[in-house]
This record gives C-alpha cells, structure tokens and sequence, in this order.
C-alpha cells in the first residue's frame, strides 16, 4: 500500500492534542484511520473494516514467526503506538501480548481510537526500562520503538541488546523495525547484535527505509523451510508471507 495518500492534511481531524510538546492527529480518510506524531510520517494505521489486519508490509514481516513458532506463546510488544500487533494477534487465543507504550496519552489514544481490546494489559514504561528492571521472559519479543524517523538511541547500544535477550526464553526470537540512517549505523548495531545473539537474520523492502532484523539464539528457519510452512497451512493471517520471504536475508552466524 502507497502510505503517501496519508498526509497530516489528509482527510478528516477527528482528534488532536499536545504530547510531550509534539503535535499528536488523529485522521480518517475512506476506511481508513492513522495518526502522526509530530511530523509528515504515519506512527500506525488502521483499515477501520478489518481492525485485525496489518497494512504496512513492515509490520507484517514482524508477524514471520507465526509460520515456525506455532500458538503457545508469549509475545512482549516494545513499543505499542496504536496496538496493530495487539489487535492482528487477538485472532490467536493461545497467544498472550503483554505491550509496553512510555506515553500514557498515546496508550488511551489507542484505546479511544484504534480499537485496542480492553483485555490488553499496557505498562507504561521505555523499552529500555522494561526489559532492564523486569523478570518475566518471552517467546518472541517485538521492538517499534521510534518516532518519525528516530528509534531510541537504546537501539544502537550493546546494554540493550544484553537485557533483550534477557528477556526472551532460550528458544526466543526478536523482530526489530530499524530505520537506519547509513550503513556505519547498520553495521554498529549488527556488531552489537552479533556480541549477543546467534543468528540474526535481515527483512529489507522496495519502498521503505527501514529494515527489519530477526535475532535469536537458536537457527533461524531458511528461506525453504518457512516457504514450506507458509504453502502447508501455517500462515492463518491472510498476509502475503512468499514476498516477505523473498526479501529475507540471513547473516553469517557468529
């Protein structure tokens, strides 16, 4: 999808406040509804028909691990912005989200205008304090932790990386959405990845800058093998999963 068409003068303002001296709007335009942040750029978007599907294909690339991971999980979202994970995972009942969103504004806003269940549990805390001061350990842990075009600088530091896996169980696996600026800060934070993780592997895309980085201590499955889950039934999502795959792209392991 063209996410050009959702420009800040766009549509419909259906809701509009200050967050942290940003410029928070919400607008809808024929079926649709999305909110920018302080900028030109979409933070989360929502087909107001079908609340349960991801849009953006970045997003959908980080759902991957539903073709190899099966049901029984727990899924840590760092980052929560308008809950799209949330709501595309309520359709999985053997899989439990605990979301973690540092703005207390943008977290009822999710609630009040993107169709956040009721039944999600929100922390109100960074990412980083998250997986620094808490216990509990994930099967799979998703990261979408910027604003515009500016993630967190925790991104780029080894500290981050040692909590993260931390947090995740021997067998978990971590989808990161980066947007890198050049390819030295890439390859800082893929040495950072690399002093911590096994096997890391990359989603790159046509028509986006970012980038999408899997890391894990256990083999990530082959182009071939999530082909196979994808062709034989494991793909419940309605997501074009054969294009994701062919834009993924394993490191050398360590």
């Amino acid at each position: 999808m063209n996410l050009s068409m959702f420009k800040p003068d766009a549509g419909r303002l259906i809701h509009q406040e200050v967050v942290q001296n940003r410029e928070l709007a919400v607008r809808e335009l024929d079926g649709f509804r999305w909110f920018h942040l302080g900028g030109k750029s979409v933070q989360s978007l929502i087909k107001l028909n079908q609340p349960e599907q991801l849009v953006s294909p970045v997003y959908q690339s980080m759902l991957l691990f539903l073709l190899w991971k099966g049901e029984n999980l727990e899924v840590l979202n760092l980052g929560m912005g308008g809950g799209g994970f949330e709501r595309a995972l309520m359709g999985f009942p053997r899989i439990k989200v605990t979301s973690v969103e540092q703005n207390a504004q943008i977290a009822a806003m999710a609630r009040s205008y993107f169709l956040l269940p009721d039944s999600v549990l929100v922390y109100i805390q960074s990412a980083q304090q998250f997986i620094e001061h808490n216990h509990c350990q994930y099967d799979i842990v998703l990261c979408d932790i910027f604003i515009e075009h500016n993630h967190c600088q925790c991104i780029n530091d080894l500290c981050f990386y040692q909590n993260l896996a931390k947090r995740m169980k021997k067998s978990g696996v971590a989808l990161l959405n980066l947007f890198v600026e050049n390819e030295k800060q890439l390859l800082d934070i893929l040495q950072a990845v690399r002093d911590v993780f096994s096997y890391s592997a990359l989603i790159e895309f046509s028509h986006y800058k970012n980038i999408v980085l899997i890391v894990s201590d256990l083999p990530i499955p082959e182009k071939e093998q999530l082909a196979v889950c994808n062709k034989h039934g494991n793909n419940q999502t309605g997501i074009d999963f054969d294009f994701i795959i062919s834009h993924l792209f394993h490191l050398q392991k360590n």
